[in-house]
C-alpha cells in the first residue's frame, strides 16, 4: 500500500495469506474460513479484554458487543490472497451510542491485535504478558495464535495491516509457545510424562468444567478412552471446535490425569510422525490448580 500511496480507513484491517495453497485471489475455502473464524475469535476476545469484561468461559460475545463492534468482510484483495475486515458498518454507528457506554475506537482494537501478534512473533512473551495480565485472556491468545499460525506449507505466512501498523507472522505452530503443567521452565528431554495421542475427541455432551479446568473424553485409535483436563482458557475457542473430529492431542500425564498442552487436526488414514522440532524455551504455565 505504501508503494501505491494508499491507506486504509481507521476502522479497517487488511489480512493477507501466502503459501502453496494460495494463488492470485484464490485460497481453499476451508483454509480461509477456518482462519477467518479464528481471527474473529481473537478480535472479540480483544474487545472484551479492552472493555475489562471478565473472561467469558462459555457462550458467544454479548449482543451489545456484537452490535457495537460488528466485524464485516469487505472486498477481496488479490494479493496472494487478501481480504479487508472492517469494524462497524457504517463506522458512524459508534457515535450513536449513549454517552455513558464504554467505547473502544476501532483503530485501537486493530492496533492491539497487531501489536500482540507482533510480540508473539518476536518471542517477547514477557511484554505480551504485561499487555495481557489476565491469565485466561493471555492463555487464550497464545492458544489461538498457535491455531492460526502458518503450517509452513499451505500457509507460509500471514500478515495483518492497518493504516499505521503491520505484522507478518511466519512462525509456524511448532515454534509457538506451548502450555506446560509447571511454571515457566525449559523442556528438558527425556520428558517421560509427555503424552501424544491420535483419535477422536468425544463428545460435546461429555464436557464438564469447574470454571478453571474442564474435562473432555478422548477415544484413541485402539478404542481406549482417556480423560483430558483442559484449562478454561483453552476449552471453548481452541478445543471445542475439534469435538467429534480426528485429532492429535499432546499433554502431560500426572497421576491418573492427562493435562492438555496442544491440539491439531490429524489424518485418520495415516499416522502422523511426532514433531522433531525443539520446543520453545518460552512456555506457558497452566493455572496453579493443574499442579495440585
Amino acid at each position: 500500500m505504501a508503494v501505491k500511496d494508499e491507506s486504509l480507513p481507521d476502522n479497517q484491517m487488511e489480512m493477507i495469506f501466502l503459501g502453496h495453497a494460495t494463488g492470485h485471489g484464490v485460497i481453499p475455502a476451508n483454509l480461509f474460513l477456518t482462519r477467518f473464524n479464528q481471527i474473529k475469535i481473537v478480535f472479540y476476545r480483544t474487545v472484551e479484554r479492552l472493555l475489562k469484561f471478565r473472561y467469558r468461559s462459555s457462550g458467544p460475545p454479548s449482543q451489545s458487543v456484537i452490535d457495537r463492534y460488528g466485524l464485516y468482510l469487505r472486498a477481496f484483495s488479490p494479493a496472494s490472497f487478501g481480504v479487508s475486515l472492517s469494524i462497524g458498518e457504517p463506522a458512524e454507528q459508534l457515535e450513536l451510542l449513549s454517552s455513558d457506554a464504554p467505547v473502544i475506537l476501532p483503530k485501537n482494537i486493530i492496533e492491539e491485535v497487531i501489536v500482540c501478534f507482533d510480540l508473539i512473533q518476536n518471542d517477547d512473551l514477557d511484554l505480551l504478558k504485561n499487555r495481557i495480565p489476565d491469565n485466561d485472556y493471555y492463555q487464550n491468545f497464545i492458544g489461538m495464535s498457535k491455531q492460526i499460525a502458518p503450517d509452513g506449507n499451505d500457509i507460509k505466512r500471514f500478515s495483518l495491516a492497518s493504516n499505521s501498523n503491520s505484522v507478518v507472522v511466519h512462525k509456524t505452530r511448532k515454534d509457538m509457545p506451548s502450555l506446560t503443567g509447571r511454571r515457566w521452565r525449559i523442556y528438558e528431554p527425556p520428558d517421560n510424562n509427555r503424552v501424544r495421542l491420535e483419535g477422536f475427541l468425544k463428545v460435546a455432551d461429555n464436557l464438564r468444567t469447574d470454571g478453571k479446568t474442564g474435562r473432555v473424553q478422548f477415544l484413541d485409535k485402539e478404542r481406549r478412552t482417556h480423560t483430558i483436563r483442559v484449562p478454561a482458557s483453552q476449552m471453548q475457542d481452541i478445543v471445542q471446535p475439534y469435538f467429534d473430529k480426528y485429532i492429535i492431542i499432546t499433554g502431560r500425564r500426572l497421576k491418573n490425569s492427562i493435562f492438555f498442552e496442544d491440539i491439531e487436526p490429524g489424518d485418520e488414514n495415516k499416522t502422523t510422525p511426532p514433531s522433531t522440532s525443539t520446543p520453545s524455551s518460552n512456555v506457558l504455565s497452566l493455572p496453579d490448580i493443574l499442579d495440585k
